[in-house]
């Protein structure tokens, strides 16, 4: 499940040199080696580069450390990129590689992982306080615990509004307590009051009389999800959506 940016931007490695030897060259230096009474020596071998991870991957993963290190539950879940997630995915599951489209902060799909998106640090070309990416991976966090619950099922249409309804309205609760700058004033506001009309829709929406179908339409209009081909009846799900 994932936090659209949508929702609050409408309101407010390293390539190492190499040194290339012909067979012959290598054969002749060896060769000399031998007649001295020296053994070839194998060319040290060097330490592979350590992957460069994105900049937002990894300040998500000290934020998630920091909240959660200590949680038994939620210590050891995996912070990954969105868009690589999707990426990854795109040629096999055309549906995953939607995802990163829709511009989520993050999203998760178990209660494994969760995937971070720029938009989670920085929106606009502004870096955000830290406070803003702290409560959607909180968000996420709640997801994970849901997952958990639920022995990672993957949720009806209607079970994952209800979702995001309780995760959304625990979130502006978090937010309650949070200690901002002067500066951050109009920022904070404008987030508070988009993730309170967030918490209305999807509450209002959970006690909507429709169909799993009709429940999916709505979160892909309101691009809560991005267009998908749905499981079949009796009961559609997202499947198509959930790698893990």
């Amino acid at each position: 499940m994932g936090d659209p940016a949508r929702t609050v931007t409408e309101r407010v490695v390293e390539d190492p040199a190499t040194r290339a030897t012909t067979y012959g060259d290598t054969a002749v230096q060896q060769g000399v080696r031998v007649a001295q009474g020296g053994k070839p020596k194998a060319a040290p071998k060097k330490a592979p580069a350590a992957p460069t991870e994105p900049a937002h991957v990894l300040k998500a993963r000290a934020l998630w450390k920091a909240a959660f290190g200590k949680d038994a539950q939620l210590a050891n879940v995996r912070i990954g990129d969105l868009k690589a997630h999707s990426d990854r995915n795109r040629a096999k599951r055309p549906d995953v590689g939607k995802l990163h489209g829709v511009e989520y902060q993050a999203w998760t799909n178990s209660s494994r992982d969760v995937y971070v998106n720029t938009t989670l640090v920085m929106l606009s070309g502004t870096t955000m306080p830290d406070w803003y990416p702290e409560a959607f991976l909180r968000h996420e966090a709640i997801h994970v615990r849901q997952f958990a619950a639920t022995a990672d099922a993957v949720p009806t249409y209607l079970a994952m509004i209800k979702a995001e309804a309780s995760a959304y309205a625990e979130t502006v609760r978090w937010l309650d307590g949070v200690t901002w700058l002067p500066a951050e004033k109009a920022t904070y506001d404008a987030v508070y009051d988009a993730l309170e009309v967030v918490v209305t829709g999807f509450t209002d929406r959970s006690k909507v009389t429709a169909t799993e179908l009709e429940h999916k339409a709505w979160m892909v209009t309101e691009k809560y999800l991005p267009e998908h081909t749905p499981s079949a009846e009796p009961v559609p799900r997202p499947l198509s959506l959930y790698v893990r």
